[in-house]
Order: C-alpha cells, then structure tokens, then sequence
C-alpha cells in the first residue's frame, strides 16, 4: 500500500540539542518495503518543490524519499555545513533502512552531501547521480566573500526584487538566473551564506567507496564551474558516467523542464 510520512524531530527530545545537532526533516512516500530512493535539494532551493513531479512519478513502484536540509522547508534549524547535513542524513539512513539506499540523487549543494555521505560512511548504495554536484574550492578569503554577495542576491530573488546586476551574474557564472518560484523562501541569510560557504570550501575526500557503485555526473553545458568540477572526480572515478543535458545552465533543465527530468530520474533508476 503507498503511504506518506514525515520523519522529524521530537519537539521535547530537539529542546536538549545544540541547534546544529537537532533532527532533520525527511519527506516519505510510496511502498514501505520498496527499494529507497533519496533524493536531495541544491543551495537556495526546496526539496518539496524541486523533486514534486520526480516522487509522483516514482511512489507508486518505490520508497522515495526527500531529503530537506537544515535551514530550508520551514526547518527551524540553519545550514551549518555540508559536513554536519550529510552524517545526520547517514544516521537517519542507518537507523531506518539499515545503511542501504538504492539510488541517491544529489543536486548542486545536494551532490557535494552525496559525496561526503557516500565517501564518509558505511551507506550501501547501488547508484549515485550528482546534478552538477561539485566545484573546485576556492580560497576561504574569497569564499567569504563571495558567499555574502550569493546570500544577498539570492534573498533579492526571494523577496521578488531581482535587478539586471543579480541576473547578469548568475547568468554569466552558472548560465541560468534562478526565478523566486524555483527557490525556498523561508531559506534565511544564515542559512544562505552558509550553504555558499561551504560548497565553495569544500575539500574533495577520498573517494574509493564510491569506485564500487554506479555514479553519473549531470550538467549543461553553460554550467562551466561545474563541468571543471566533474573534471576533477574524473581523477578519482575514471569510470563515472557523464550525461550532458544540453545548452543549459545550473539547474535550469530542472526547473523549466520538470517531467523530462523526472523522465530523466525514472528511466536512471530502473537501469541501477
């Protein structure tokens, strides 16, 4: 029977815990007993709205499963770190479905999780897709920077009050402008800046546990910060698969062609 469930902290036990430890949300749907899949949110973004025609697409043949990052999808708790987010999706992972996940998708900020996931703990996992889900570090003097300028743009976005310097930039660094619809808008600029931040600085792990599992890299061509970053996971993971969506920008061909990528997501998952 296809059933629904949210997976969220106990308000009595969470008073206890630092902020930063407190429960993640985990949206659920479809078969019980049905190979799981994961699916998780890029920076800026709701997990809800992101991955909707993906999980009505897939809840009635499996368990899928929407991850929402701390800070996004009316989470009390900010974004601390991709560290931090990845080792509470590896508890919840461990706890409820005994360290195994049959496929995982990670897109942009959800693919640099994926990869600290997957590398850092025992997660059994048949099939990995990063969406444009890494980028080569930047200094943390100019990550500092940058990710203040980030959280103000996107929160101009949020709030409806793009300007042609927001747009300019976001086409000319990721080939796409984000629109308010495609973004979270109780996303803070904590969590904002915090999120840049730890995408920009983030250190490559090593990468031998992901060697034994299918893993796909997906991009458009217009994402050029994120094709040099799939260039280096080539270094580790020779035998990754890359997929190109075409002339498109980050995350563009998610937002403004949903059911293909659902298509997209359907026909991966039944090639695991």
């Amino acid at each position: 029977v296809a059933c629904g469930s949210l997976y969220c902290c106990d308000r009595m036990k969470a008073i206890n815990l630092k902020l930063e430890d407190r429960y993640m949300k985990f949206i659920e749907e479809g078969l019980k007993d049905a190979p799981v899949i994961m699916l998780i949110h890029g920076m800026g973004c709701s997990g809800e709205h992101s991955f909707r025609n993906t999980v009505k697409k897939l809840k009635n043949e499996y368990r899928t499963i929407i991850v929402c990052l701390d800070g996004y999808d009316s989470s009390e708790v900010p974004f601390s770190s991709i560290s931090n987010q990845s080792e509470k999706i590896a508890n919840y992972v461990i706890e409820k479905y005994n360290g195994k996940i049959h496929f995982i998708l990670g897109m942009s900020m959800g693919g640099f999780i994926t990869i600290d996931l997957l590398s850092r703990f025992n997660i059994e996992c048949d099939k990995a897709i990063l969406d444009s889900g890494y980028l080569k570090p930047w200094t943390r003097f100019n990550a500092k920077i940058m990710s203040k300028l980030v959280s103000w743009g996107f929160r101009k976005l949020i709030k409806g009050k793009s300007n042609l310097i927001i747009e300019k930039t976001m086409q000319t660094s990721m080939g796409y402008c984000f629109k308010k619809e495609d973004l979270c808008l109780d996303a803070t600029k904590v969590t904002l800046k915090n999120s840049e931040y730890s995408c920009l600085t983030y250190q490559l792990p090593e990468l031998s546990k992901l060697g034994n599992m299918s893993v796909e890299y997906w991009y458009g061509k217009k994402d050029k910060n994120m094709i040099e970053g799939m260039k280096e996971l080539k270094k580790q993971l020779p035998n990754m698969k890359e997929i190109c969506f075409g002339d498109y920008g980050h995350g563009e061909f998610m937002f403004e062609h949903s059911e293909e990528y659902a298509d997209m997501v359907i026909k991966s998952v039944k090639n695991c």
